[in-house]
């Protein structure tokens, strides 16, 4: 089966800028910081990063350029995809 490469890049980056608003909405409610120190301890590890606070512009920005990675990654998977399946 092969993948359309605008569809999959399409998938990808929105499926990666959801996450990172998802991220965005956490430091909004002021709740990423103690959810990263909960993941740390769960490593048995500490956490050395501190969350900043939330600001707008910074969050789209996020949302944007990790919607452009995204969709960038998702349009070479579906290359480098299509030509292993069409080598069967």
């Amino acid at each position: 089966m092969k993948l359309d490469q605008v569809k999959t890049a399409l998938s990808v980056g929105i499926f990666t800028a959801v996450a990172h608003i998802g991220w965005s909405f956490l430091v909004w409610m002021q709740l990423a910081q103690s959810l990263m120190d909960k993941i740390y301890e769960l490593h048995f590890l500490n956490n050395p990063f501190n969350v900043l606070s939330f600001d707008i512009t910074t969050a789209a920005t996020l949302a944007a350029v990790t919607f452009v990675i995204g969709g960038v990654l998702g349009w070479f998977f579906a290359i480098i995809w299509n030509q292993l399946v069409g080598k069967k």
